[in-house]
Formats: structure tokens, C-alpha cells, sequence
């Protein structure tokens, strides 16, 4: 929980805090948490971890890094503490934080409430946060859990053919992509962020009114009328740099992937329509924006979140889990007509709202105890990926152009731009992979 997380997090958002380690990882996996308020909590006393070989090399570049000003001796306690304090000084109305190692969970806390105490945009009285029925909108982290687990399985199971992750993607969309000098964009330079594009839909965001979507900037409830629209608008998209060039962090690329992905399942009769869910029912080849946003949540549910028994994981979370739901606010910025409109059961970013809560880089709802099972079998289980798809996808690629792995980031903060995005795991071993997401949730492995 890093203080660049914290300053992302919007108002009324609940921060989710999820690290899954091995077990040296475990001594340094808290350091990162003092950044929040400036305090020094560095150390994990666990049973056994002392034994690691590398737990004096990690100990002794945070000695250089904190100069020495830290207690020796912080427990799981102090870590329950600075979360409270957090609390109280409104950096959050609450937080879930959970730790563990291949032999289970270490530590799991919920902390506060979905609000400061109001009540919640559904206009129902303040609850509690709770590790499993607290459902959060996972911002960019739906780049990593969804689309980046969909297309390494896609890889690992060849789906892509012998070109595998270098496959261009114009081979995929069909010719049209290829205008504006995205003819040589592969798969794995979306998920590099090399592709060339710029951070967001250009020359407007779909959420602008001048994009031209109706209802735009924020409709009643999302819908999938701008899907069309927003398709070939990707499709025409140009370039901000030459492909490959250098990393430039970019929605486009995943939504790009959303595309990719759910062009190869449905193409190859992976999902059919008969796989959509009720809100897809129109889905049709006449738009093939909306057939492939369809296929891709088809995939991704079925062949993932199904799979691992992720039961609270969705894109359009029911309404009749909506009260569940952490609110968060739309942040300054966007229009004045929607800045700072709160939001409940209903994606917080603009442009995945616009494309009508499916999106390949924003939408997803997940609570903690259903991402503990993904990062869980990334880590140890690898029923479902296996362990040289997980290392291939969570190594960093680059050195002297990012710190990104393929999808995921890594913690090497001598990798720039973005190196380990200024130090946001703290002391964390560089070969740690991470993202995080506007609405304040983060991951470290």
C-alpha cells in the first residue's frame, strides 16, 4: 500500500492491499506499506523465514534505504495499526489487506467501513468491510487478472498458432486494423505498453461528449450503445511513436487485447454465443465490437474465473449484489456534470463505463478472498497456468526500456520509466510482480 497508491485512491474507495509470497519474501513483504504515512515498519518477524540465504541481502538494502530508522521487531499488530491510523486520518474509509505463502494465509484484516461514516450511494447505511462479501472495483487490475490471465492461456494452450505471443494483431482484426502504422503491433507489445499508442483513446476519450456516444459522460446505467463506435475507433486508432520503440503506459493496448482475445475464443469455437451472458444478447457479426467484448467476458469467466472458483468475479456485477459493492467516486477531471458523482455497482472508469462495463483494461469486480485463489495458483497451484507460462508472463522483458513483465510490472526500481512504479513495493525483491489500479487496489507477488 504505497503512498502513490493512496493518492490515487478515490474518496469514497476502500483500498485492497493483497500480497502473496513465498516465504522469504514474506520478511520484506510489509516495507512497502510505510510509505502511506511515512512511517517505518520494515520487518516481518515469521517463523523460519530467517533461514533464507537472502534475507540478509534484502535486509541490508532496506538498512541503506531507511538508514537504519525502522524497529527490528514490527508484528502483524503494527500492521493492523497503521491500517486503523490510516482510517482515522481519512486516507481511506477502510482497507482489506492479506498476506500469505504457499502454506496459506499469514495475515487478513479487514479494516473500516464503504464509507466515512454516510450512508453508501444506494442509500443504505454504512457497513463494514469484509474479505468475502466486499466486492471492489479492480480499475487496472483488470488488465492483469482478467486480460493478461486470458491471454496466457490462450498462448499456453497455442491458441494463437505457432506465432504465439508474436502474433501482429492486424491478423487477427482483420486488415482495417492495420491503418495508421499499427500493421507490425504484436500481441506482446500490447502487453509490453510498447505499441506505440498513446495513454488513452485519442482524439477524445469515449466518455467525452465529443466522441459523440449518447449519454456521454455518464449514461443512467452502462450500456452498449457506444460499442460499435468505440470499436472502430480503436481500429483507426494512429500513433503516438514507432511500434516497439519505448513504453508508454496505455488503456489502448488492453483494450486492443479485450479485442484480441475474444476474436480468437469465438472464431475458434472456444465460446459461442450461447456462452453470453443476458446483457450480450445482441451481440451479433453486424457489431463486431460488442460480439468480440461479449466473447472475451465469455472467456474469461468460463475458462478462468470458473475454473479457479472465483465466484464474486465479474464484469456487471447483479444488481442484487450492487449493495455489496465498494463505492468510489468519479475523479477530477472529467466533466463537472459527473466530477465527484459517486458510484456503486458500476465501473468507476470512464471509458470502460462507455463501452458498457466489459473493457479488456477497467470493469472488473472481484473481492479479496476470490483474488487470493488466482494469485495463489500463479504462485503455487499451476493447475491452470502452467509454471513457464507463469514465469514467461511475470519476468521483466526489458531492462533498458521498462520494468514491465509481460501484462504484470515488476518491482525493479532501477528499470525506467515506471521502475517498479517509483518504488511503490518498497524494499521488495526486484523480480516481484505487481499492478495496481486507480480505485486503490494492488497486488504484489
Amino acid at each position: 500500500m504505497s503512498g502513490n497508491t493512496v493518492a490515487m485512491n478515490v474518496s469514497l474507495a476502500s483500498i485492497i492491499v493483497l500480497l502473496l509470497c513465498n516465504l522469504t519474501l514474506s520478511v520484506v513483504a510489509t516495507r512497502q506499506v510505510d510509505t502511506s504515512s511515512n512511517k517505518n515498519y520494515p520487518n516481518i518477524n515469521i517463523k523460519d523465514a530467517s533461514t533464507s540465504n537472502n534475507v540478509g541481502q534484502e535486509q541490508k538494502k532496506y538498512d541503506e534505504h531507511s538508514n537504519g530508522n525502522y524497529s527490528a521487531h514490527t508484528t502483524w499488530q503494527d500492521i493492523e495499526k497503521l491500517l486503523n491510523d490510516a482510517v482515522k486520518q481519512h486516507i481511506f474509509p477502510g482497507a482489506i489487506a492479506l498476506v500469505g505463502n504457499k502454506d496459506g494465509i499469514l495475515f487478513e484484516k479487514a479494516i473500516g467501513s464503504y464509507t466515512y461514516g454516510q450512508k453508501t450511494p444506494l442509500g443504505q447505511p454504512n457497513q463494514p468491510l469484509d474479505s468475502t462479501s466486499s466486492i471492489f472495483d479492480m480499475a487496472s487490475c483488470t488488465k492483469v487478472v482478467s486480460t493478461t490471465s486470458a491471454v496466457a492461456l490462450l498462448f499456453q494452450n497455442n491458441s494463437f498458432g505457432t506465432s504465439g505471443l508474436q502474433t501482429k494483431v492486424g491478423s487477427i482484426l482483420g486488415d482495417e486494423y492495420n491503418t495508421n502504422g499499427k500493421s507490425d503491433i504484436t500481441i506482446e507489445n500490447c502487453l509490453l505498453h510498447n505499441a506505440g499508442f498513446p495513454p488513452d483513446p485519442t482524439p477524445y476519450d469515449f466518455w467525452d461528449p465529443k466522441f459523440g456516444c449518447k449519454g456521454a459522460p455518464l449514461p443512467i446505467v452502462p450500456n452498449f450503445d457506444c460499442s460499435a463506435r468505440a470499436y472502430n475507433a480503436i481500429v483507426a486508432q494512429s500513433l503516438d511513436r514507432p511500434v516497439g520503440a519505448s513504453y508508454v503506459y496505455s488503456d489502448i493496448s488492453f483494450i486492443t487485447l479485450m479485442y484480441v482475445v475474444g476474436a480468437t475464443a469465438y472464431n475458434n469455437n472456444i465460446v459461442t454465443k450461447n456462452d453470453f451472458i443476458n446483457e450480450c444478447s445482441t451481440a451479433s457479426s453486424d457489431n463486431v465490437g460488442l460480439l468480440y467484448q461479449c466473447s472475451y467476458e465469455a472467456y474469461v469467466r468460463k475458462q478462468v474465473f470458473e475454473k479457479l472458483d472465483m465466484k464474486h468475479t465479474a464484469f456487471l456485477p447483479p444488481k442484487d449484489v450492487h449493495k455489496n459493492c465498494v463505492p468510489t467516486t468519479i475523479p477530477t477531471g472529467e466533466p463537472k456534470s459527473v466530477e465527484n458523482k459517486c458510484l456503486q455497482g458500476y465501473v468507476n472508469d470512464g471509458n470502460a463505463y462507455m463501452l458498457g462495463g466489459i473493457a479488456g483494461h477497467a470493469g472488473l469486480f472481484s473481492t479479496v478472498s476470490d483474488l487470493s485463489l488466482l494469485l495463489n495458483e500463479l504462485m503455487f497451484n499451476n493447475q491452470l497456468f502452467n509454471e513457464t507460462t507463469v514465469a514467461l508472463f511475470t519476468k521483466q522483458y526489458n531492462h533498458t526500456q521498462s520494468s514491465r513483465a509481460l501484462g504484470w510490472n515488476t518491482n525493479d526500481i532501477t528499470a525506467q520509466p515506471d521502475g517498479g512504479w517509483d518504488e511503490s513495493c518498497g524494499t521488495l525483491s526486484p523480480e516481484t510482480f505487481t499492478h495496481v489500479g486507480y480505485t486503490g487496489s494492488m497486488f504484489n507477488l
